[in-house]
């Protein structure tokens, strides 16, 4: 349910990431997969685009005969990957290069890895569990270290917080930047020793794509630490709720595609944002919006 599109500069610049709100409501496209093609999804909620994919790739396999329960998990998962990053780069105009999926006993098992994450709020949080909802964190204002536990309360929090999703993705956001400035302090960063042992514990709570040299790319991106990486929200034009979908968040594709191109040094147009459409709509799956490794 937690997406960021981040793109990390070949020459060294400065990082930028936007986080994808969950509902937005968005075009999935289908496509090519090894389960064969996957026909349009319709419009829906981004975060949807991974399941309704997967479920399709789930029912080809059976009713082919295939009976290994584990192969076909791994399979669809696949499909269901392939079909959020078409939702995103339709969305977004931009190609995806790399993906990195973590769920959420990864989470936790590389928060433990880490190590204790200082966090700072402006004020005291209280999220208690009511009616099957909130995770049960408290925490005071100023300067508090998470542990595991804690930390996977802090970034999945979205009730009894004013703007809900979007200050969950800004929890998320800053416990990133969190991150990485501890990992940089440690000299753990740039130390391909050090690097490879924290790798070693934590790869198995990652997906990776297979083109993806993780240790050979963490070694370089030096500004993926805090005040390095430029982290964004992405607009909405409204919350209606929709029959079938529920509350949604609806968005001006366009207006996104032009903030995401020209934040990623990619725009064609150097006159702003009027939110009119371009005479060509960029194709998702053309190259010429490729940008470096995100």
């Amino acid at each position: 349910n937690v997406l960021i599109l981040m793109h990390i500069p070949a020459d060294g610049g400065r990082v930028t990431a936007f986080s994808i709100a969950r509902d937005d409501y968005v075009e999935e496209p289908g496509g090519a997969s090894s389960v064969g093609e996957i026909p349009d999804l319709g419009t829906h909620k981004i975060k949807e685009a991974y399941g309704r994919a997967k479920g399709i790739a789930e029912q080809r396999l059976k009713d082919s005969g295939r009976k290994d329960k584990a192969e076909i998990e791994k399979v669809s998962r696949e499909v269901g990957r392939e079909s959020t990053i078409r939702a995103v780069q339709l969305l977004t105009g931009e190609h995806v290069d790399h993906l990195a999926e973590i769920n959420l006993l990864g989470f936790y098992d590389i928060a433990q890895a880490v190590g204790p994450i200082e966090v700072c709020l402006n004020r005291p949080v209280y999220d208690p569990i009511e009616n099957g909802a909130g995770t049960g964190l408290r925490l005071p204002a100023g300067h508090s270290e998470l542990d595991a536990a804690t930390a996977l309360q802090f970034v999945r929090q979205r009730f009894h917080l004013l703007r809900g999703d979007f200050d969950r993705n800004r929890r998320q956001q800053a416990f990133l930047s969190s991150v990485m400035h501890k990992l940089r302090g440690e000299g753990v960063i740039g130390d391909l020793g050090k690097m490879r042992a924290l790798f070693q514990v934590v790869k198995k709570d990652v997906v990776i794509d297979d083109a993806w040299d993780v240790l050979d790319f963490a070694t370089r991106a030096q500004n993926l630490t805090a005040g390095n990486a430029d982290f964004r929200e992405l607009p909405i034009t409204g919350q209606p709720v929709l029959p079938g979908d529920g509350s949604v968040n609806t968005v001006n594709p366009w207006q996104i595609r032009r903030i995401v191109t020209s934040a990623f040094g990619d725009s064609k147009d150097d006159t702003g944002d009027t939110g009119a459409a371009p005479t060509d709509p960029p194709n998702a799956s053309s190259g010429a919006w490729t940008t470096g490794a995100r």
